[in-house]
């Protein structure tokens, strides 16, 4: 997002709503975003705005908001997506459309984490902030505002080992 002069300037990436793809496929291993603004992507069924198909990325500092895919409104990270890590990031009104799972975030990686984000008016079919099919550690975290159409859990939902801290 910054640049050498100014490494906390916050660059904005606009969707514009309609690019049914994901702004980022991240399919390298290692790959650092920060002070990234993602606006009004929408994808098809994973992750208008990132779509993480790889190990070690980290994504600090950035904010998604107005984004809507079926799985992970905001970010999917596929089964090869381990040790990925989320920091500092807002996550506000993303969908998982069409009655989709993680309005948020979905992730199936192992050894994932999610620190010091703040999730708010995230809406799904089912799950609407997090839901992870690998393991996920959940840290410092505020959930306010999130609804899902079924009723299921509006925070987190896991089908792995989550830990969750201080949320």
């Amino acid at each position: 997002g910054g640049t050498r002069g100014n490494p906390s300037a916050v660059s904005t990436l606009n969707g514009n709503g309609n690019n049914n793809n994901p702004i980022f496929t991240l399919s390298a291993s290692g790959i650092v975003l920060t002070n990234i603004r993602f606006i009004n992507a929408d994808a098809g069924s994973t992750g208008s705005a990132l779509n993480i198909q790889a190990a070690d990325c980290t994504i600090s500092d950035c904010s998604f908001d107005n984004c809507q895919a079926q799985n992970g409104g905001a970010i999917y990270g596929s089964a090869s997506a381990s040790n990925t890590m989320i920091d500092g990031c807002n996550f506000t009104n993303n969908q998982g459309k069409w009655y989709g799972n993680g309005g948020a975030i979905y992730l199936q990686g192992t050894s994932c984490e999610i620190k010091d984000s703040i999730f708010e008016g995230n809406s799904a079919g089912h799950y609407a902030a997090i839901y992870s099919g690998g393991s996920t550690t959940v840290e410092n975290c505020k959930f306010d505002g999130n609804s899902a159409q079924d009723n299921s859990n509006s925070g987190i939902y896991s089908l792995g080992v989550t830990k969750v801290n201080n949320c």
